[in-house]
This record gives C-alpha cells, structure tokens and sequence, in this order.
C-alpha cells in the first residue's frame, strides 16, 4: 500500500477494526487458504442466492495467483452475475498475465489504480484516479474515474474526467448500490465541455435525432405506430 493509499484508506476505519470486522475477515483469509474449498463454496453461495452483482473485496486485493484464478473461474461460471473489482495487484509482474485473462470475462468490470506521476501501462480494466487533497487534482489525467477523500466543494468533472457520485461532494445521500454506475458497460459521464457539437462524447459519435414539433393545421406531424411486443399494446413514439 503506497503512503497516499494508507493516509485516507477507509478499510482502516474503525468499523473495519471491530472485534467482530476482524474475525470475520480472518476467517475469510483462513477460507482462501484452500483455494479449491474456497471456489466451490463461492460458486455455490452466488447461485443458490442468485446474487445479480458483486464487488470483490471491500477492502484489500488478489494476493496471490491461485486465489486470482479461483475468482477468474468463479466469474466464468456465473452467467447471470456482474462483478466488480479495484486493483493495484497488476504492479506485481506474477499477477499480470493472469490479470489479463480474467478480463477476458464479459462480465467483469475493472478499476486500475495507477501510478500518479506517468502513465497506466496496463492494458485492460478502466483506470481510477484518487486525490487525497485538493493538490492532487491538479494530476487528475482525462478519461479516468475520479475518487475523492476531500468533499467539502462540490466536483462533477475534474480536468474533464468524472468524479464518482458518491464523492462529488452534492450531499444527495447516493450510495455505490444505489447507483450502479461502476457495473455498466458504458463510458464515463461526459463533461459538457467536452461533448461535441453533435452531442456525442468524442464529436465524431451519432447525431441526436431532431425533434419534430407538430405543424397546426390538417398537416399536423404524427408520430408513428410502434409494437414492441405482439403482447403490447400500441404505443407512439415521442
């Protein structure tokens, strides 16, 4: 863990330190131990309660190969779970490659935490910025997901890259399972700066479609009838 990491890690908060926080969590280590135990009661846990998405460690990252590769194989398998993981653990050159296969899976969402000064070379996953201080956003490199410690002003969009919502310092009571945005496929929330003229993130992206006003008169403009489903009812487009 780098300096700025453990200065403003919230998995050294107190509610992670509790007696009880504790022996839970040595008890999982203990579990991952054996890593093929460890995989199978996974895999049985997520189906039988149908878990739709899951983030891999609150707290923490892979420490070794195997237990990477029995989350790489627990992925594979759950056809109707979207999971979603931070890491850092591709600095070390063991953890690469296997890396790298994992996110082979579809379903997989990947954050990179990079170096501040230069740079990510990691080819897959989508890169994360922190700023432990209001000096760090002046690092913030574009096209990244921003992570804030200080919320005290409010900041949508930092050198014209997004800042997590629930970081963004609006005091709207939004959690990371209320909102979700993580878990999608889809880019980043675009600046308005950095839209272009057309209305699509790069300028070069589909026009949006014009709106038709309704002329008055017997020539007035109607949408038209579209099905959706053989059960639907009809429905006009707006």
């Amino acid at each position: 863990m780098t300096d700025p990491c453990e200065d403003v890690c919230y998995a050294l908060d107190f509610v992670f330190l509790t007696p009880t926080s504790k022996k839970k969590h040595g008890d999982n280590w203990e579990r991952a131990q054996n890593t093929d135990e460890f995989l199978s009661d996974l895999y049985a846990e997520i189906r039988y309660r149908r878990v739709k998405r899951i983030r891999i460690h609150v707290g923490g990252d892979f420490f070794s190969v195997p237990y990477l590769q029995a989350w790489s194989w627990v992925a594979e398998r759950c056809k109707t779970t979207t999971f979603l993981f931070y890491t850092r653990a591709w600095r070390a050159a063991e953890m690469r490659v296997p890396l790298i296969a994992m996110a082979a899976c579809q379903r997989l969402r990947i954050l990179v935490g990079g170096p501040r000064h230069r740079p990510c070379d990691f080819p897959v996953g989508r890169r994360a910025f922190l700023c432990t201080n209001f000096q760090d956003e002046l690092l913030v490199p574009s096209g990244v997901l921003v992570f804030r410690h200080q919320t005290r002003t409010i900041a949508k969009f930092i050198n014209g890259s997004w800042v997590c919502a629930k970081e963004q310092g609006t005091k709207t009571g939004v959690t990371c399972s209320s909102y979700k945005q993580c878990v999608k496929p889809d880019p980043w929330p675009v600046s308005s700066e950095g839209r272009g003229r057309d209305g699509s993130a790069s300028g070069n992206g589909l026009k949006r479609t014009p709106r038709l006003r309704p002329r008055q008169g017997r020539d007035s403009y109607i949408p038209p009838l579209t099905r959706t489903h053989k059960h639907d009812r009809l429905r006009t487009d707006s």
